[in-house]
């Protein structure tokens, strides 16, 4: 009988399930070990997963490497697409970037020439977002070029817009770090602008999506352009979608932005972005992303104030995690004001994405129009009341 406590199983009754896989999954391999590949790398590909799941890495890799050796053999391309692919994501995670690359890299050249491009375009965007985490920016920026160049091949118009933002804010985040600070922006105005059209009925994705964008664009207006004005209308924005459940990280971003602005207009605030950089260090020790955050933010500090510790602080951060090429490129944008031309927006249809969103926008309102119809006709009373208020209003325009 397996224990629930608050609807949540206990850490015992996971442990049961957790063993329970293992064995399963090792006794199958036994039994078809040697005699069918097929079954064999499937198993491999199944445990070394659970593996990872279960945050065990070093077993991960020991199955996964044994189903690479298969899938060389056998060399059928769906088999060795999804080995290649689940080597990408465990090595990603053990933070062997160079692996990891090569194996997305080979997992690609498995469906580049298949018609269903998603599959083929999320691929591309994790890995130009491992490049990016190298600190190899332009080939980085390279794999997104490639995202983008199959974006318009996709069927489903609701999947090709928001993958159309996942791919925007990556190049918008390697930009950054490469110096075009201008296509950098461009590109986060452009998903603010997708995310606003999709979500005029409310989907919830796209709520913490705009508060996302919001932030970053209120971030990057006050640290590369010093516009105030922009950074604090942005940052008003951000917490208009924001709900008490929102991850700590968008909740830092969020109020170290705050903190900044405020000492710039008042010189106050300065606890409030201590305490949260204290909070990012202590919560974030495994996370790259809330790492490289802490660089720009810390060099930033360093730069208004001339506050040497912050600077330490951010040199012992990349030292640590292998984000010297981060922190160099972040310094020399913020302290030297370095910027480039990279990134030509005028080669990419930006505009095709706009109107999809836009025609997606009047799709969501006409279909919004004809269930609130549907509505209101199967309540008589509440659309007669509807049909006086529409006539009173009218008679109040014609006044």
């Amino acid at each position: 009988m397996y224990l629930l406590i608050n609807g949540k199983f206990s850490s015992k009754t996971k442990d049961i399930f957790i063993s329970g896989s293992e064995a399963y999954f090792l006794k199958a391999l036994k039994l078809v070990k040697g005699v069918d590949k097929l079954a064999e790398i499937a198993i491999l590909n199944a445990v070394s997963y659970h593996y990872h799941n279960i945050e065990r890495i070093e077993e991960a890799i020991k199955y996964i490497n044994k189903a690479l050796v298969i899938a060389d053999e056998i060399n059928i391309p769906d088999v060795v697409f999804s080995t290649y692919k689940n080597a990408g994501i465990i090595y990603v995670t053990k933070g062997h970037f160079e692996r990891a690359s090569y194996y997305f890299e080979k997992a690609i050249s498995c469906i580049e020439n298949i018609e269903d491009r998603m599959e083929y375009i999320k691929l591309l965007n994790t890995l130009g977002y491992v490049e990016f985490l190298k600190g190899d920016f332009k080939s980085s920026l390279e794999s997104f070029k490639r995202a983008i160049n199959n974006l318009t091949n996709l069927n489903n118009v609701t999947k090709l817009l928001d993958e159309s933002v996942k791919t925007f804010d990556n190049i918008a985040l390697t930009c950054k770090f490469l110096g075009d600070v201008d296509a950098s922006i461009y590109m986060q105005e452009l998903s603010k602008e997708i995310l606003e059209n999709i979500n005029y009925i409310n989907r919830v994705n796209e709520v913490h999506n705009l508060s996302k964008v919001y932030t970053d664009l209120g971030i990057d207006y006050l640290i590369y352009r010093n516009d105030l004005n922009k950074a604090e209308q942005y940052l008003k924005l951000a917490y208009r979608y924001t709900d008490e459940n929102e991850h700590y990280i968008k909740r830092s971003k969020k109020l170290l932005l705050e903190s900044l602005l405020n000492y710039h207009k008042n010189q106050v605030g300065l606890d409030v972005f201590n305490k949260t950089i204290e909070l990012l260090i202590e919560k974030g020790n495994d996370n790259l992303y809330v790492q490289i955050i802490l660089i720009e933010f810390l060099v930033y500090y360093n730069y208004i104030l001339k506050d040497e510790t912050k600077l330490k602080i951010a040199e012992n951060i990349a030292e640590k995690y292998c984000l010297s090429r981060h922190l160099q490129s972040i310094k020399k944008c913020i302290t030297e004001n370095y910027r480039v031309k990279e990134f030509d927006v005028s080669l990419y249809p930006f505009n095709f994405f706009k109107l999809l969103s836009l025609q997606r926008k009047q799709i969501l309102l006409e279909t919004k129009k004809v269930e609130i119809m549907k509505f209101l006709k199967k309540c008589p009373l509440v659309f007669l009341l509807v049909k006086m208020q529409k006539t009173y209003l009218k008679q109040l325009l014609m006044c």
